[in-house]
């Protein structure tokens, strides 16, 4: 099977932003081409209408060379606006969210479904429980155009699309992956987040208003360096600072702890969004804790493809669904745990490049 990833996590979008969004290494894109990477500069918008017209041009590339193009990627409202079009509900503005973040502060689900039913009834009925990203959205909507979520109907469907395609989508059991993204979000902070978006900063002027800057872990890591290290607006409050400081030390430790735990939630979300997404298969990567290998499940999808092959039983990831009582049991005592830093040693070195690159020149 032939094939070229279009690929599409939000953050790979944007040139420069490497470390914080595990983008793809040029090794690999020189070997098998890529698309949709590096293509805006940090402080540009790219929006869902964007995304849908490159990738659309990326889809008729790859096909017109006989290749089977994949679209790779967890941002499910760009997904869903390149499978089914767009609505024709007015685009999303800081302005509009904000509107909506005010409309539903302090206010539990039950009262947000009750108060947009006054709006939407239709819609509020279909949103599943907890999904705030659906629920700020239709608000937002509302508000802005004065009529129901409901009155802007999508413009395609699956048929309707100029060729045909499946939809996957891989999950884990919940714990296995909040545990799996905990350790790579350490990874990420070992491996240079911090002096990427300090060099980003300096030299490419980001920003945490910009749509770059709230990618994932940047905004994390903006927000912690203006208020532990006073960068980029007042760096003269990290030249008193020790790295061997307890005081700095839990910190640092705090902040892991948060970034951790903002990615679990944006994986909660996007698990949220996926649920409502009927044309998606569900596939379970580590059924009985043990990971799939990948080579098996390459082979198994390749001929669910091209032949139409039913998937192994094994593989079904529909019970991922929903949670099962022990599970949500289990999650209601999560907590993170530290691999690297848990190494009081690593955290001052950590800490000590950290204040290099920012008195740096």
């Amino acid at each position: 099977m032939m094939c070229e990833p279009d690929m599409f996590t939000f953050c790979q979008v944007f040139k420069c932003i490497n470390i914080g969004s595990a983008k793809v290494e040029q090794d690999i894109t020189r070997e098998i081409p890529h698309h949709l990477i590096d293509v805006v500069h940090i402080g540009e918008k790219f929006t869902a209408g964007d995304f849908r017209e490159k990738a659309n041009m990326a889809i008729k590339c790859i096909q017109s060379r006989g290749k089977l193009p994949i679209v790779v990627g967890g941002t499910g409202f760009y997904i869903h606006s390149l499978l089914e079009g767009p609505s024709g509900a007015p685009v999303s503005t800081t302005e509009g969210q904000a509107r909506a973040e005010e409309r539903l502060k302090d206010k539990t689900w039950e009262e947000s479904v009750l108060m947009l039913s006054k709006l939407d009834e239709e819609y509020a009925s279909k949103l599943s429980v907890n999904d705030w990203y659906r629920m700020r959205r239709a608000l937002e909507i509302c508000l802005i155009s004065g009529r129901s979520v409901s009155s802007f109907k999508k413009s395609l469907s699956l048929e309707d699309l100029p060729y045909t395609c499946k939809c996957l989508f891989l999950s884990m059991p919940r714990v296995e992956l909040y545990q799996r993204i905990d350790r790579r979000s350490e990874q990420i902070v070992e491996n240079g987040l911090f002096e990427e978006v300090v060099n980003l900063v300096k030299r490419n002027g980001l920003q945490l208003e910009s749509q770059s800057g709230r990618c994932i872990g940047y905004r994390q890591a903006l927000e912690f360096l203006q208020d532990i290290f006073g960068f980029p607006t007042n760096v003269q409050k990290s030249v008193d600072l020790d790295p061997n400081s307890d005081i700095l030390r839990k910190q640092f430790v705090d902040f892991l702890y948060h970034y951790q735990a903002e990615t679990r939630k944006l994986a909660h979300d996007q698990l949220t969004w996926f649920r409502k997404e009927e044309h998606f298969t569900w596939l379970n990567m580590s059924p009985n804790g043990t990971p799939l290998d990948r080579n098996v499940v390459s082979d198994a999808v390749a001929r669910w493809v091209e032949q139409d092959t039913p998937l192994p039983e094994e593989f079904s990831g529909k019970h991922l669904k929903e949670l099962t009582k022990e599970e949500n049991k289990k999650l209601k005592h999560y907590c993170s745990e530290l691999h690297h830093f848990s190494n009081q040693e690593h955290v001052s070195k950590k800490l000590r490049d950290i204040l290099f690159c920012i008195k740096k020149e």
